[in-house]
């Protein structure tokens, strides 16, 4: 394995859809940065240095924002991505993204599993490279929508090109000083 950076991808996929997004949005990360994708039951203790990136992804349930039902029991704090985040190490000045997936369905429901991903990451000391995204499922069966797939490896796109600005910023921006004629 080459010293290339990685992006470490964690979900916590039911039904197979929000591990489908991930990789979508592996396909477009992958141009610039190793992809390593991982159900969270799998996911490392600690991040060593050649993680660049991490993504973390669930469906609402994933962060314990929904009701159970008999066949999708809903994740305790105490279980889940919740509990592999809590109990991460070697993570400091990370950069840092979330993800949910959610029904159509939902969309004019408040709140996002994104969002609430997004705060425990920041609260961990996460440096956020882009806002929390929601990528839709059509139906019950959780069939990603028309254009989700797209919308991912875009998604990843933008959050390549954020690390590496993240990382490289280049030089300052010339500022004009006063007196100068030039």
């Amino acid at each position: 394995m080459s010293g290339k950076a990685k992006a470490l991808i964690v979900c916590e996929s039911l039904a197979g859809s929000t591990r489908l997004v991930a990789e979508e949005i592996g396909k477009g990360i992958g141009k610039d940065l190793m992809i390593e994708i991982v159900e969270v039951s799998k996911a490392p203790e600690q991040l060593y240095g050649s993680v660049a990136l991490l993504i973390i992804g669930g469906a609402p349930q994933a962060f314990g924002s929904t009701r159970p039902t008999a066949d999708r029991p809903v994740p305790t704090p105490d279980s889940g991505l919740r509990k592999w985040l809590g109990g991460l190490t070697g993570s400091a000045n990370l950069a840092a993204a979330a993800f949910d997936t959610r029904p159509m369905h939902s969309r004019r429901l408040p709140g996002s599993a994104a969002n609430g991903a997004a705060t425990l990451l920041a609260k961990r000391g996460y440096t956020l490279v882009s806002t929390p995204h929601s990528f839709w499922l059509k139906d019950a069966t959780e069939t990603l929508a028309i254009g989700e797939a797209a919308r991912a490896r875009r998604w990843g796109d933008d959050l390549a090109a954020a690390l590496e600005k993240l990382r490289n910023p280049g030089p300052a921006p010339y500022r004009r000083t006063a007196g100068h004629t030039g």
